[in-house]
């Protein structure tokens, strides 16, 4: 992937090579209850989650809260995601990785506290500027693809990259967040068959429904970096039978927003001869 990348990414700014000994993640600390939070606002919610931004009241730091209900995790049958989500939250140890500061429950609740991203959802700042310069897209995309890479060298599948995982730090970098759909795959075969993910981002080989690997991941990476330079994802389509016949069968059409050198890495990153068995 480094070499593939290469020539795309090579004018990528110097702060990209410091930001990867800048910053250490820390395992969950001393124990902690919600009562050692305040709470200041709702930062996002879905349908058995919500994240709250909160503060310590011992020293004033500012963290993201994730509240989870058992009972959904239960009635969904998500216990699994959640049990590999915080256990890569907890050990990850990159500096394009959200980190796990602290982990606790009550009877009906799981709380996972995490670093605070003040910059907000890449996808934010997508929506506001239309789309990125190429140069800026070109830094983003590094930062993405080192983290993914982190996971990949940790045999994980990260399996929801999309601009609403990507968080901005105040010093402009980025982390990667959000891993209740990764998945932690054995050493000797690393490979899964789990139908998940975002639709437009997701790799001709999980709409199949073959058997796939870390693969998919640098499909999405390449979904990524087209839909940050053009505004768009390359295929797009209310309809889900027809998105899945577009990134199935669908050529790719470039604008002349795109160089070369980013063509011909988007090309070799939507690659779709995909064989099942």
């Amino acid at each position: 992937m480094g070499i593939l990348c290469c020539k795309f990414l090579k004018d990528s700014p110097d702060a990209l090579n410091q930001s990867l000994h800048s910053q250490s993640p820390q395992e969950p600390q001393a124990k902690v209850t919600l009562d050692d939070f305040e709470t200041k606002t709702l930062l996002g919610k879905g349908s058995f989650a919500k994240v709250v931004l909160v503060q310590k009241r011992s020293d004033n730091q500012l963290y993201a809260m994730k509240i989870l209900k058992k009972k959904e995790i239960s009635i969904r049958n998500e216990q699994e995601h959640i049990l590999s989500e915080r256990q890569i939250l907890a050990t990850a140890r990159s500096p394009f990785i959200v980190s796990l500061k602290y982990a606790f429950q009550s009877r009906a609740k799981l709380y996972m506290v995490m670093e605070f991203m003040p910059g907000g959802e890449l996808f934010y700042h997508l929506t506001k500027l239309r789309r990125f310069n190429e140069e800026t897209a070109r830094f983003y995309i590094a930062e993405v693809i080192i983290g993914i890479e982190y996971l990949h060298s940790k045999h994980i599948i990260y399996r929801d990259l999309k601009p609403e995982n990507i968080l901005l730090g105040l010093d402009g970098h980025i982390k990667l967040t959000d891993f209740g759909l990764s998945k932690i795959v054995s050493e000797l075969n690393f490979k899964t068959r789990t139908m998940c993910g975002t639709p437009e981002y997701q790799a001709p080989e999980i709409i199949m429904d073959c058997e796939y690997n870390k693969a998919v991941d640098f499909w999405s990476i390449g979904c990524l970096m087209f839909e940050l330079i053009s505004g768009t994802p390359p295929f797009q389509d209310p309809d889900r039978v027809v998105l899945k016949n577009k990134i199935l069968y669908q050529s790719l059409s470039f604008s002349r927003l795109f160089s070369e050198s980013a063509k011909n890495l988007i090309d070799k990153l939507l690659v779709k001869n995909v064989i099942c068995t």
